[in-house]
C-alpha cells in the first residue's frame, strides 16, 4: 500500500520490541503508539570541548556569526533575515555556514542543488557577506574558535524540524559559543534548564539578544559557561 513516510514509521512503531527516539517531545508523541520507548541523544565525542575563558581575544576585526547544519535547513535562516539585515547595518559581521556545498533534495541522490543558491535565496540582502565551509569536525573547530556567536534558526512550521533533538545547541557549547535559537521544545526546555537565555520568541528577540551578545563578552562568556555546565552534568 502506498501511504505517506510518518504512516510507515507509525506502524513500524507499533510493531517494535523497543523504539529508540532522540528527546523527551519525540517519546511523548511515541508513547501513544508503544509504551516501551527509550531516549538516547547523540554522542559528540568527535568535537572538542574548546573553553570560553578567552572569549573575544581571539576573534578578526569582523564580527563572526557561526551555522552548521545541512544544506535543507538552511530555509530557517530566512526567518529571521530581517532581523539580520539590521545587524550588518550595525555591525561589521561576516556569516560563516559549516556545511555542504551541494546537496540532493531526495534520497540523498536527486535534485541537486547548490548550496549557494539556497543561501541567496533565503538571505538576498547579505548573501554577499556569507561564505560556505565544506563540513568537517576539523573545519567546525577551526570556525568556532574564530566566532562570537553561533545560530540555530528553525522553520518551526515543519514538524520534523520542530520536533528535532537538541543536539546542535550542545555542539555549539562544547564549541565555546553563545548560541541564539528558534523557540523549538527541545531548545527551551534545554535553554531553561541550563538558565540560559538562548531562546529567541519572535524577531525583536533575535535582534535584541545577538546585540547583547556582541557587545557585552562577559555576558557572552558566562551565557557559553553556563551551557557547559549543563553539559558536564547531563552528558558527560
Amino acid at each position: 500500500t502506498i501511504k505517506p513516510y510518518s504512516h510507515h514509521v507509525e506502524d513500524f512503531c507499533r510493531n517494535a520490541t523497543l523504539v529508540i527516539c532522540s528527546s523527551i517531545e519525540q517519546e511523548l508523541l511515541i508513547k501513544s503508539l508503544n509504551t516501551k520507548t527509550s531516549i538516547i541523544l547523540d554522542s559528540h565525542e568527535e568535537i572538542p570541548f574548546i573553553s570560553p575563558l578567552d572569549y573575544g581575544t581571539k576573534r578578526s576585526d569582523k564580527l563572526q556569526i557561526l551555522w552548521e547544519g545541512q544544506p535543507a535547513t538552511i530555509s530557517g535562516v530566512g526567518q529571521i533575515a530581517s532581523s539580520l539585515d539590521v545587524l550588518t547595518n550595525a555591525y561589521d559581521m561576516q556569516f560563516n555556514f559549516v556545511t555542504d556545498y551541494r546537496y540532493y533534495r531526495l534520497l540523498n541522490k536527486y535534485f541537486e542543488r547548490n548550496t549557494l543558491d539556497i543561501l541567496k535565496k533565503n538571505l538576498p540582502n547579505i548573501s554577499k557577506l556569507t561564505r560556505i565551509i565544506p563540513w568537517s569536525p576539523e573545519n567546525l573547530a577551526s570556525y568556532a574558535r574564530s566566532s562570537n556567536a553561533a545560530i540555530i534558526p528553525i522553520d518551526l512550521s515543519v514538524p520534523m524540524q520542530a520536533l528535532k533533538p537538541e543536539n546542535r545547541l550542545l555542539i555549539m557549547w562544547r564549541l565555546g559559543l553563545p548560541c541564539l535559537t528558534s523557540p523549538s521544545p527541545a531548545y527551551a526546555r534545554v535553554a531553561k534548564k541550563a538558565g540560559v537565555n538562548a531562546v529567541c520568541e519572535n524577531l525583536s528577540d533575535w535582534s535584541k539578544n545577538f546585540s547583547r551578545l556582541l557587545e557585552d563578552k562577559e555576558y557572552a562568556k558566562n551565557e557559553v559557561l553556563k551551557g557547559q555546565e549543563y553539559l558536564h552534568e547531563n552528558h558527560n
